[in-house]
């Protein structure tokens, strides 16, 4: 999945969790941690790419041996790892004594690059570092999947903002 739709579906699944409970997230948390493993992952290749191919996404062949592309792989494995997740939210629980259910944008980020990840570019090593296995799924790049991707994410949106989308149309 691209990036945008990953921080457009953490966002609107914070703003469905509020407008069904009293407990209220910031929806823009929840959009930050659904970017968060792409951001981490990419923007040391995306500004090397600028600099020295002036080209912003990052090459095709993830198999060379560059430093860049290596650095790459390694930080999108670390971001893009359950286990990791997990280790990061529960030591912040420790530490801070409380839940920030925002960061589950990482969670649904993972989760959702699972089946939309094809094992030739960037396949989710879900289970890292205990194993590099990854499901070999749909590559989200294709034309029809952004343009089903996008239209789910708006149908969403008019859903999850109903209530607001109604004092417009009343």
């Amino acid at each position: 999945m691209d990036t945008l739709s990953h921080g457009l579906l953490a966002l609107l699944l914070c703003k469905e969790i509020n407008n069904r409970t009293k407990k209220k997230l910031s929806v823009g948390k929840a959009f930050l941690f659904g970017i968060f493993p792409d951001f981490f992952s990419f923007t040391l290749l995306f500004i090397w790419g600028m600099i020295t191919l002036g080209v912003a996404h990052p090459p095709h062949d993830i198999s060379r041996t560059e430093p860049i592309i290596i650095l790459t792989n390694f930080l999108y494995s670390l971001s893009h790892s359950i286990i990791i997740f997990a280790i990061i939210f529960m030591l912040i629980l420790i530490i801070t004594k409380k839940y920030y259910f925002e960061m589950l944008g990482w969670l649904l980020h993972i989760l959702a690059d699972v089946p939309t990840h094809s094992t030739s570019f960037y396949p989710t090593p879900l289970l890292y570092p205990i194993n590099g296995f990854a499901f070999n799924g749909i590559p989200w790049f294709s034309f029809w999947f952004v343009l089903i991707n996008y239209l789910i994410l708006g149908i969403l949106g008019i859903y999850v903002y109903r209530h607001e989308l109604s004092k417009y149309y009343q």
